[in-house]
C-alpha cells in the first residue's frame, strides 16, 4: 500500500509542488497504509499533511480535522520510533504529541506553531497515545 501511495504522489508532483489531480488519492492511500500499521506511512502522512497545509497559510477554524490528523500521525510515528518524526515539529509540540512532555498551557507568540490552537494539539496528543498502543514495535 505504501509503495502504491508513493507512486501516486510521485505522479502528482510538479517540481516542488503537487498538482491537485492525484494528490488526494495519494493521501488517501497513505492514510490507509498508516492505519494498516506502516510506520513510514504514519510519518509520511502526518508530515505531508502538515507541510501541505501549514506552509501555505495559517490554520483556520475549518482546518481542525486536517491538523489534528497530521499531528496525530506524527505523534504515532514518533512514539513508535520513526527517526525523522521526532524532529518534524518544534520540540515543544512534538514532545507533547509523543508523550515525552505534557501539552503546554501556552505557546509564546514568537514560537513556531503559536497560531495552532492548543486544543487541537491536546486532542492530537490524546489520539496519538491511543493509536500508538494499537501498533506495537517499529516496522519501516
Amino acid at each position: 500500500m505504501l509503495a502504491e501511495a508513493e507512486a501516486v504522489l510521485a505522479a502528482a508532483r510538479d517540481g516542488e509542488h503537487y498538482r491537485t489531480e492525484g494528490l488526494q488519492a495519494g493521501l488517501d492511500l497513505l492514510l490507509e497504509a498508516a492505519r494498516g500499521g506502516s510506520l513510514q506511512a504514519q510519518y509520511r502522512y502526518g508530515a505531508l499533511q502538515f507541510g501541505l497545509n501549514y506552509l501555505n497559510e495559517s490554520p483556520r477554524p475549518g482546518d481542525e480535522e486536517v491538523y489534528v490528523g497530521a499531528f496525530t500521525w506524527l505523534g504515532v510515528a514518533d512514539r513508535r520510533g520513526h527517526p525523522e518524526a521526532r524532529t518534524t515539529l518544534p520540540p515543544l509540540v512534538q514532545d507533547a504529541l509523543a508523550g515525552r512532555a505534557p501539552v503546554p498551557d501556552a505557546i509564546g507568540e514568537d514560537e513556531p506553531l503559536a497560531d495552532v490552537p492548543l486544543p487541537w494539539i491536546r486532542r492530537a496528543a490524546e489520539e496519538a497515545a491511543r493509536l500508538a498502543s494499537c501498533y506495537p514495535g517499529t516496522s519501516l
